[in-house]
């Protein structure tokens, strides 16, 4: 998939040419209006091509953990990461949440947003599946916000898969 070394885990990693020009704009648009709420979070959205013997979640984990860093990005700015990997071959996709993101993203509300993303995706409309699942999970944001610290500690899985 990536060769010997993985790439850095960029905003939008694109390996399996799957986004559009058209995509990647709405996409940029998407995570940009998401950061001025909620500047802590860390979006990364690759497309990637799997044979069936791979799981989604555990390929978001390993590269969550084995990419480098981006120029600038610390240890916190990972913690907060979220990545959101859709498989190009099956058009599933999956959410891995770093440490200090999965209080933000429990799995049950990472399977809803992820639902959203269904029907795009099938239709080839993958910057628009990312609109949805963005829009989804500011939707959820403002009632978090409000009872949740964002220090507090979370003990839970961190993915989510739609099949």
């Amino acid at each position: 998939m990536f060769g010997e070394t993985p790439p850095p885990l960029l905003p939008i990693l694109e390996v399996a040419n799957f986004w559009s020009d058209k995509g990647y704009g709405r996409i940029t648009a998407a995570t940009k209006k998401f950061k001025r709420q909620y500047t802590q979070i860390r979006w990364r959205f690759c497309a990637v091509t799997l044979g069936p013997e791979f799981s989604l979640p555990l390929v978001g984990f390993w590269m969550m953990n084995v990419c480098p860093s981006v120029t600038g990005e610390t240890t916190e700015h990972r913690e907060w990461t979220v990545v959101f990997l859709v498989d190009a071959n099956t058009g599933r996709s999956s959410v891995t949440t770093d440490y200090r993101a999965k209080i933000w993203l429990s799995n049950k509300m990472r399977g809803r947003a992820l639902a959203e993303t269904t029907d795009p995706l099938a239709l080839g409309e993958t910057g628009i599946a990312v609109v949805h699942f963005l829009e989804s999970r500011s939707r959820n944001f403002p009632q978090l916000r409000k009872t949740q610290r964002l220090d507090t500690p979370y003990a839970g899985g961190n993915y989510a898969v739609i099949r």
